[in-house]
């Protein structure tokens, strides 16, 4: 198997995006894993240069093939994300989130009674001369 080939399986089966150090990580506990075959305890020592040339290969790999979805690096770390002419039937098929409020309704009354019932503070340079 092909390097860049198990990087696509692993970051296409990932919940979040994936850095190359916790994708080193996944190869090197592969090797652990009952029935691990030779390709597995030959990429537990791969380095992380490797794996970047293998993902910008990959990124590329799925640019020139022009589908709905591509390679990135947000923020160091790798994802699939789908491409930006897309994103109105994603809207329709998640739909848009409004913000919940921050607050209920009974923690802004609690809130309210207790700033309506704390003390007064003036400062000294304020209060009245006796």
């Amino acid at each position: 198997m092909e390097l860049k080939f198990i990087l696509e399986s692993l970051l296409f089966s990932a919940q979040k995006p994936l850095s190359v150090k916790e994708l080193r990580d996944v190869l090197g506990a592969a090797t652990e894993q009952e029935g691990a075959d030779a390709t597995a305890k030959s990429l537990a020592k791969t380095k992380d240069t490797e794996l970047t040339l293998a993902l910008e290969e990959l990124a590329r790999d799925h640019e020139a093939a022009a589908r709905s979805y591509r390679l990135a690096c947000v923020a160091g770390s790798w994802q699939f994300v789908t491409q930006p002419e897309f994103a109105p039937w994603l809207r329709a098929l998640v739909g848009i989130k409004a913000r919940p409020p921050r607050l209920s309704q009974p923690a802004l009354e609690t809130l309210a009674i207790v700033a309506y019932r704390q003390p007064l503070r003036v400062p000294r340079s304020s209060r009245f001369a006796v």
